[in-house]
C-alpha cells in the first residue's frame, strides 16, 4: 500500500495517505525524502528544500507560497505557508470552421414553413408555457384536455405490447408459453388522427422558475424561452402567467424582440390573475375554436351594448356573452389587435425559392387567444 500520494508531476506537496513518524523514508517518484518532523494523515510535506517565498504546487497548479524555510520533508501548514494563485490568463483556441461542400444539395428542395425573418422550420408545433412554475398545472390540466381531443396523441408500442402479453394469460397460457411468445416489432411512433393537418403538435413545456430569484433569474428564463418561442419550427405560443412573478410578460416580450425585431407570429398571455379562477383561465384557452368562428358576432354585440351600457366585471353576463369577453374597452381593444396580427400571419403562405410548396398554417384553435 503507497503511503504517500503525488497528485501531479509538478507537485512539490506531498501527501501523507496514513501517519508517518518522524525520520522516516519514503519514496516519491524514485526520490527518497527523510520525514524530518511526524506527518499526519492527509497532511503534506515539501518534496525538497523551500526557501522563504518558494512556490508551492499541487494539482499541477500553484496554491502558495513559502513565509519561512522549509526543508525537505518538512510538515506544511499555515504557519509556513500562504495563499497564492498564478495570474488569470485565457488560453488562445483555434476557432476556425471550414463549412462543409454542399455543391450536392444545392439544387435540392423541401417542404417547409416560411417565417418573415427569413428562416424555415421543417415542422410547426405550437407551445403552450408557462412564466411561473406556479402554473404548471394549468399546463399540464391543457395537455391532458387537448392532446387526445386534437388528435395529437401517439400510438404507445409497448402498451400495445402489454396488451398482447396480458391476452395470452387471460387465456389460459403457461408462464413457459408467456415467456417464449416472441412479440411482433412495432412500427415509430406516430400521430394517430390529426384534426390539423398542418399543425404538427402542440409542445407543453414546464419549469420551476419565474417567481422568485432576482431580476437577472427572471431575465435569464425569459430570454431561454424566448429563444423556444422564436424557433423556426414554432407556428406560435400560449403563455400562461400568474400576474405576479418575477419573471414578467413584458421581460418575456423584450427577450423576444431581442432575438427577432419582426417577429409577427402570434402570442398570446393569459394571466390568471385577470381571469380570476383556475376553470375560467382554461376555459377560455378550450373555447378558441368557437371563440374565432363567433368572433364578428360577438364583436358586434360589444360594439352595440359599448354606448348604454358602461363596462363593468358583469357586463359579458349580462350580455349572454362568454366570461373571456368579460374585459374593459381597453382589453377588448388588446384583442382585437391580436386578432389582425393572427389574421396577418395568416395570409403569410407564400411560394419561396428554399421550398417547392408551401404549407404553413396555423390552427384556429390555437389561436388561443383573441382575448387576453
Amino acid at each position: 500500500m503507497n503511503n504517500i500520494l503525488q497528485i501531479d508531476p509538478k507537485d512539490n506537496a506531498i501527501v501523507a495517505l496514513r501517519d508517518l513518524p518522524r525520520n522516516s523514508k519514503v519514496i516519491v517518484n524514485k526520490t527518497s525524502v527523510i520525514l524530518r518532523e511526524d506527518i499526519a494523515a492527509k497532511h503534506k510535506f515539501a518534496l525538497y528544500n523551500l526557501p522563504l517565498g518558494s512556490e508551492v504546487y499541487m494539482y499541477g497548479v500553484l496554491v502558495g507560497k513559502t513565509v519561512a524555510n522549509v526543508p525537505e520533508g518538512g510538515l506544511l501548514t499555515i504557519f509556513n505557508l500562504k495563499h497564492a494563485v498564478e495570474d488569470y490568463s485565457v488560453k488562445q483556441t483555434d476557432t476556425t470552421w471550414t463549412p462543409p461542400n454542399t455543391d450536392a444539395w444545392e439544387n435540392r428542395t423541401f417542404n417547409g414553413f416560411h417565417r418573415t425573418n427569413g428562416s424555415v422550420g421543417t415542422a410547426n408545433y405550437w407551445l403552450v408555457i408557462p412564466l411561473v412554475f406556479c402554473e404548471n398545472h394549468n399546463v399540464d390540466k391543457l395537455k391532458s384536455a387537448l392532446i387526445s381531443t386534437l388528435g395529437y396523441q401517439t400510438t404507445d408500442t409497448y402498451e400495445a405490447k402489454a396488451q398482447q402479453l396480458l391476452s395470452l394469460v387471460q387465456s389460459g397460457k403457461t408462464m413457459e408459453e408467456v415467456l417464449s411468445f416472441k412479440l411482433p416489432k412495432s412500427p415509430k411512433n406516430t400521430i394517430s388522427n390529426s384534426k390539423f393537418p398542418n399543425v404538427d403538435g402542440i409542445k407543453f413545456l414546464t419549469h420551476e422558475g419565474g417567481c422568485g430569484g432576482t431580476r437577472q433569474d427572471a431575465q435569464a428564463l425569459c430570454g431561454l424561452l424566448a429563444g423556444y418561442i422564436t424557433h423556426p419550427n414554432v407556428a406560435g405560443v400560449t403563455v400562461l402567467s400568474l400576474g405576479c412573478q418575477n419573471a414578467e410578460a413584458r421581460i418575456l416580450q423584450e427577450e423576444i424582440h431581442k432575438r427577432d425585431s419582426e417577429f409577427d407570429r402570434p402570442v398570446h398571455i393569459l394571466d390568471q390573475q385577470t381571469f380570476g379562477i383556475e376553470e375560467d383561465l382554461i376555459d377560455a384557452e378550450l373555447a378558441a375554436e368557437s371563440a374565432l368562428r363567433t368572433h364578428r358576432l360577438t364583436k358586434s354585440l360589444l360594439e352595440s351594448t359599448d354606448a348604454a351600457n358602461p363596462p363593468n366585471k358583469n357586463h359579458g353576463a349580462q350580455r349572454g356573452l362568454p366570461p373571456y369577453w368579460r374585459r374593459d374597452r381597453k382589453q377588448r381593444q388588446l384583442a382585437e389587435d391580436q386578432e389582425t396580427q393572427f389574421v396577418a400571419a395568416m395570409k403569410m403562405t407564400k411560394k419561396s425559392p428554399l421550398t417547392q410548396q408551401s404549407k404553413y398554417a396555423i390552427s384556429p384553435l390555437k389561436k388561443c387567444l383573441l382575448t387576453t
